[in-house]
């Protein structure tokens, strides 16, 4: 089936899915989108590896920041437990 522009029609194809939403890819126009409930990213699939690649970014810092703040309380915590009582 076409539209009146004799455009063939996407074929969606689930890429990867969780509770938070689903990736879907058109095989046919390299076409991913990203469906997060009521909003939908439509992405060329170049432009989505660089999104992928950003958002990997992004959680390798924020979990190497969240690492180094734990162990600077830790570092903190066992300086305070070694310094003599007054």
């Amino acid at each position: 089936m076409t539209d009146d522009s004799g455009a063939r029609p996407c074929h969606h194809h689930t890429l990867a899915h969780s509770p938070l939403g689903r990736v879907t890819l058109c095989p046919d126009c390299s076409v991913v989108q990203l469906h997060m409930d009521a909003v939908t990213l439509r992405l060329a699939a170049d432009d989505f590896e660089t999104l992928a690649h950003m958002v990997l970014m992004a959680r390798w810092r924020l979990h190497t920041s969240a690492a180094n703040q734990a162990a600077q309380l830790t570092a903190e915590a066992l300086k305070a437990a070694a310094a003599p009582r007054r």
